[in-house]
């Protein structure tokens, strides 16, 4: 079946995430919501495509940040979460399932959401990063996978450039507020605010804080 490629964000809103064993589970943390439009804003794919130069963050610097997003994400669910909107579910968990069974999930239920992981990757987000990194599809969704793609993205939004001082803070929470819409911009708002139920799950002065504190 040739895939459906839906559009490269990862949208965090106010749906619930599931965790799962077998067919069935228990409500946990955050979720996300797709964009009615088919194509993203500009800007996410001016992150996705720029060049984040030289440098890497420090390991422990991107364990914070994951965990960061991950609190806002997806909660308790952490890697085995689904968006809650999800009407028809993954037949397994999460990480149980390989990189072509999760696409195979997404072909066979268009019209819903399809938000999953500890970092709620969507579709084409998901079809860049596995393209990308040239991950085969037999690949386990597995936690160690999913913080590979996550790295990635945290990368592309500066991680690197602001822990060597390349870029200020406030420029890096930016960035990083424009791929995680639950994550505030400067006005305090979500990037994505307006769109469906989007909106920041914490304040600036919190997402500073904390990010400062990540950074050292």
């Amino acid at each position: 079946m040739k895939r459906v490629l839906l559009f490269c964000l990862l949208i965090p809103g106010l749906a619930l995430a599931q965790n799962f064993v077998g067919t069935t589970g228990s409500l946990a943390g955050q979720g996300s919501l797709q964009f009615a439009s088919q194509r993203p804003p500009a800007f996410l794919g001016s992150i996705l495509t720029r060049d984040a130069g030289p440098g890497q963050a420090d390991p422990m610097v991107l364990r914070g940040l994951r965990d960061l997003v991950a609190e806002v994400e997806a909660g308790p669910a952490g890697y085995n979460a689904v968006v809650l909107s999800a009407v028809i579910k993954p037949p397994k968990r999460p990480t149980e399932m390989t990189l072509r069974d999760v696409f195979a999930w997404i072909d066979a239920t268009p019209g819903q959401n399809h938000a999953i992981g500890r970092y709620q990757f969507i579709p084409t987000t998901l079809d860049y990063l596995v393209r990308r990194t040239k991950t085969p599809l037999s690949a386990r969704f597995s936690p160690a996978l999913q913080d590979r793609f996550a790295d990635i993205l945290l990368h592309q939004a500066g991680a690197g450039e602001v822990s060597f001082g390349r870029i200020s803070n406030d420029l890096f929470l930016d960035q990083l507020a424009q791929v995680w819409a639950a994550l505030p911009m400067r006005d305090g708002r979500s990037a994505y605010h307006g769109v469906g139920r989007n909106k920041a799950l914490m304040s600036r002065a919190e997402y500073r804080a904390r990010v400062a504190a990540i950074l050292g």
